[in-house]
């Protein structure tokens, strides 16, 4: 399974920006989220699954799938610290949910791209 993001994953705005209105433009972006984070999900889940393999033939390797779950959540945390940032900045234009969403989009894809490269290939 290919956890790559798709260009137009890549450039949600191509897309979405091209909605009619700023309710449905933030569906779009919302829509794009949801796709994003549970491929982020589903990432995270082999390479918890790669973790527990590991694990058990590694003395070393003890305590990866929890460093691997805490470093899940932690970035959970910075990305919605980060993007409630980004959309304060925009001091609550027109905009600034767009500006939010977007700004995860764009965390999220480039987490999943540093995730992608831990992950082993199918035998």
């Amino acid at each position: 399974m290919s956890f790559h993001a798709s260009a137009a994953a890549q450039q949600p705005s191509n897309v979405c920006w091209q909605q009619a209105s700023r309710a449905e433009l933030n569906r779009c972006l919302e829509q794009e989220l949801a796709t994003l984070e549970q491929r982020q999900q589903q990432l995270v889940l082999l390479l918890q699954q790669q973790a527990a393999e590991l694990e058990a033939i590694s003395e070393g390797a003890k305590g990866l799938g929890l460093t691997l779950s805490q470093a899940s959540d932690d970035f959970e945390r910075f990305r919605d610290s980060y993007c409630r940032w980004e959309m304060k900045m925009m001091a609550s234009g027109s905009g600034a949910g767009s500006q939010y969403l977007l700004c995860k989009i764009k965390l999220t894809e480039n987490n999943l791209s540093h995730l992608q490269q831990w992950l082993k290939p199918s035998r």
